[in-house]
């Protein structure tokens, strides 16, 4: 995995449609964040305050997001902690984990 800041591109999206689906790449929104761009990027706000928003009474993280942007990423990058995702739960988990990820990152936790 290269750098955070080799991670971005001018016009780069943080965020695809899939089936009619907002999905929210969520490796580079929390590459974005870890750069400390969070205030300065519109975009990544946006996307940031929708991954907030999805944080269920329970404390899980339930935005709808690429799975292609995690895919490849074990347990030794920090990408993926559960070793697989055979299980909602497990992916339930990662997904959460790297939203607070992301939410630290950005000051809103």
């Amino acid at each position: 995995m290269v750098g955070c800041c080799g991670a971005f591109r001018e016009g780069m999206a943080l965020a695809g449609e899939k089936g009619g689906t907002h999905q929210v790449y969520l490796d580079l929104v929390e590459y974005m964040c870890r750069c400390g761009l969070y205030n300065l990027v519109p975009e990544l706000r946006e996307e940031v305050d929708r991954i907030y928003d999805s944080i269920d009474e329970q404390g899980i993280c339930l935005v709808d997001f690429s799975e292609n942007s995690l895919k490849g990423m074990g347990t030794y990058s920090g990408g993926q902690l559960e070793e697989d995702w055979k299980s909602r739960t497990r992916k339930l988990c990662d997904v959460t984990y790297r939203a607070m990820v992301i939410l630290y990152h950005a000051g809103r936790i």
